[in-house]
């Protein structure tokens, strides 16, 4: 991704985006020591949230679209619900495609090496 932005160019809330993918990797960390599909569901959720959070917090702390209040603030977030609900949806789509695929391999794997020491 920082090769794309070598060549499309840099913005002001970069730092937020960067920081959040620190934050989805540090809560992807929990799922090392235990990675059931409620714990799996609940971390994609909260890393979409968070990233929602900060970026639009970071959009609106350094731009000049909302009045820098409350007021704006709120503004702010509304407005980025679209992207928020699209956003939920894919991290939730391709994380369980991601996690399925890796336990269908997973299973595969185990009943093929089953399948060699029994014969």
């Amino acid at each position: 991704m920082i090769c794309s932005d070598f060549i499309l160019g840099f913005h002001p809330v970069m730092w937020a985006t960067y920081g959040s993918f620190l934050i989805t990797i540090l809560l992807g960390r929990l799922l090392k020591e235990q990675n059931n599909w409620k714990l799996i569901g609940i971390i994609a959720f909260l890393s979409s949230c968070q990233f929602f959070i900060l970026t639009n917090f970071a959009v609106w702390l350094t731009g000049l679209m909302y009045s820098k209040t409350v007021s704006g603030l709120f503004e702010c977030y509304i407005m980025a619900l679209p992207f928020f609900r699209n956003s939920l949806l894919g991290d939730l789509f391709y994380t369980t495609i991601l996690f399925g695929a890796f336990e269908i391999v997973k299973k595969l794997r185990n009943s093929r090496r089953y399948e060699t020491i029994a014969s």
